[in-house]
């Protein structure tokens, strides 16, 4: 599988409690997206997740840290992503349990289509009626994907999940086979 990885995380606890002093406190039930509260300076200054970063050699990778927030019950654009990252590996920080990332493959165009909250750009919509399911994973530890494979993110619970999204430029984990 060339798309997704799960990954060992240790310190995973101290990561996330160090991350979401980061996100402001007011409003956040009413965010839906991805924002970038903290430069990834700001998030490089926890100790664990730059530790974490250089065990598995993607600290010289990383482009921008994101928190990307998901209402409750909801399923997700089915998109790619555009934009300089190829990769991005993913951090569980609040009500992740039944949530979970879905790929899928599919031959039609998709519309390049703006972010409704936010100013970070296009992402590539695909309609799921012209796309076939290919991997189904609940979200319960970090992983790595490859954001060129349409994906959505389905949150099945009824509580807002957020996520950290560490944008890779390239990753030593997961590759590109052609």
């Amino acid at each position: 599988m060339n798309f997704y990885k799960e990954l060992d995380f240790i310190n995973l606890d101290e990561i996330q409690k160090e991350a979401l002093k980061l996100i402001p406190d007011s409003n956040t039930k009413n965010l839906m997206g991805l924002f970038y509260f903290a430069s990834v300076p700001e998030y490089l200054k926890i100790d664990k997740l730059r530790q974490y970063l250089e065990i598995v050699n993607e600290l010289n990778n990383v482009l921008l840290i994101g928190t990307l927030f998901t209402a409750p019950n909801v399923k997700g654009n089915l998109h790619r992503d555009n934009g300089p990252h190829i990769f991005s590996l993913n951090i569980p920080l609040l009500n992740c349990h039944n949530t979970f990332i879905e790929f899928f493959k599919t031959n039609s165009i998709p519309q390049k289509t703006k972010f409704k909250n936010s100013d970070q750009g296009t992402y590539s919509k695909f309609d799921p009626e012209e796309c076939q399911l290919i991997f189904r994973k609940e979200v319960q530890n970090p992983y790595i994907i490859n954001t060129l494979v349409p994906h959505r993110v389905v949150n099945e619970n009824n509580k807002t999940r957020i996520m950290l999204c560490i944008r890779l430029s390239r990753s030593n984990n997961l590759k590109i086979r052609s």
